[in-house]
């Protein structure tokens, strides 16, 4: 005998994405049996709305839908249906309390004078050991590079834009190789034209724009970017003169930035995988 999950839809609120919901089915679930009937055999309850699939997901037995109120009801009684959760807005950045006490004056801190000393790097799990990791040093990097690799405090007087960082790599002379390091970065898009990245940076998918099936989810044609958040973080990641991972290859995957909630994020993390 089976047991149905009585799911409502929750309470409008401020944050609410209108009639947008991520639908999840149990794991013996008949997910094309419930989006066949979305999509042909129900008819909505206006004609001013229309409910549409908006993506299928791969790793999971769920899907994104605009759905009326009474294609909500049906699906929030159906034996098939785990959840459904109502799409929202996320809120993003620091509340303004918190900015004002993170802003509070603090005296200059005066390190001792003592040599610096590199913090061993773990191997990377893609490199062997018999590939003889490679130690590499990068003279004249910024502080935020160097306070990675070693754990001791800057020099009295140093200079914090010319630091050292070390790090490790396959080497090729020991049988090792250094093969190429897709890095998705999930934000509000990458400038991929930016000289930081050498050619190194692609455009993957947008998917901050409702989509238009869920066949094909998201253009693909390159959205610009929204507020250079999502160049600074992969900047941090594999920028020329800033980057943690300087050889790795970005790909930019748009999900801030448009009408659409969390879900996107979802979303995108699916395709990525």
């Amino acid at each position: 005998m089976s047991t149905r999950m009585v799911v409502t839809r929750a309470e409008v609120s401020e944050d609410a994405i209108p009639d947008t919901y991520l639908v999840m089915l149990k794991d013996d679930g008949n997910r094309e049996a419930q989006i066949n009937w979305v999509q042909n055999e129900h008819k909505c309850d206006a004609t001013t709305f229309k409910c549409k699939i908006l993506y299928e997901y791969r790793l999971t037995v769920g899907y994104t839908a605009k759905l009326c109120q009474v294609t909500l009801d049906y699906l929030s009684n159906h034996q098939d249906t785990k959840s459904i959760d109502e799409d929202r807005q996320p809120t993003w950045g620091i509340p303004q309390r918190e900015r004002v006490m993170r802003n509070i004056t603090k005296q200059d801190t005066v390190y001792p004078d003592v040599p610096i000393q590199p913090l061993p790097v773990p191997l990377p799990i893609a490199v062997a050991a018999s590939m003889g990791p490679k130690r590499k040093e990068w003279p004249n990097a910024p502080w935020g590079l160097q306070r990675l690799s070693q754990y001791l405090p800057l020099p009295k007087n140093s200079d914090p834009s010319l630091q050292k960082y070390v790090y490790r790599c396959g080497d090729p002379s020991k049988g090792g190789s250094v093969q190429r390091v897709d890095v998705y970065v999930l934000d509000s898009g990458v400038m991929t034209t930016h000289e930081q990245f050498g050619g190194r940076a692609t455009f993957g998918k947008d998917f901050s724009k409702e989509h238009s099936s869920p066949e094909d989810p998201v253009t693909n044609d390159e959205d610009p970017v929204t507020d250079g958040h999502g160049t600074h973080v992969a900047g941090i990641l594999g920028g020329r003169d800033v980057g943690v991972a300087r050889d790795v290859h970005i790909i930019s995957i748009k999900v801030l930035g448009g009408m659409r909630g969390t879900l996107p994020v979802i979303e995108a993390i699916d395709w990525a995988d």
